[in-house]
């Protein structure tokens, strides 16, 4: 009697064991699907940035019309760019966040980001007009680089 109900319990082991793992795959699977859409949401950002710089005369289409009227093709470009570079950065703090980017790697990229990207009014400007079309945590991230700058209005 005695084998039989170690053998029980050995089973019941097992099957918990075993359902407990799937459920943790199954976790997994969720957060690599999860992560795949934000990834390819940002590669579509990217792509349409990347058009709007390729073909300047797209941009009066895009916003209200007094957004950027009073805008030289140069800050249109630049515009563009930084939306560009900062969604790519958004991909970086999104990994960062969950924990697949190394301290010296990440320093280095929140440095470069804080002292030149966002280093202009104009970085400001476009941040202001362009910030709400990222996810909340990067927009609470950039904002926090601004106000250590100094250049948050």
């Amino acid at each position: 009697m005695d084998s039989v109900f170690w053998f029980n319990v050995v089973q019941s082991v097992i099957l918990i064991a075993t359902l407990l793992l799937v459920f943790w795959q199954l976790r997994q699977v969720e957060r690599a699907t999860r992560r795949d859409a934000m990834m390819r949401a940002v590669e579509d950002h990217d792509r349409l940035n990347e058009i709007l710089l390729q073909y300047p005369k797209l941009n009066p289409f895009f916003g209200p019309p007094e957004t950027y009227a009073t805008w030289q093709p140069d800050e249109i470009n630049f515009m563009n760019f930084l939306t560009l570079a900062l969604g790519r950065f958004e991909r970086l703090h999104t990994f960062r966040e969950e924990g697949y980017v190394e301290d010296a790697l990440w320093n280095s990229w929140r440095k470069w980001v804080k002292d030149t990207w966002l280093a202009s009014p104009l970085a400001r400007q476009v941040w202001e007009l362009e910030g709400p079309f990222y996810s909340l945590p990067f927009q609470r991230f950039i904002n926090e680089l601004l106000s250590e700058s100094g250049n948050n209005s």
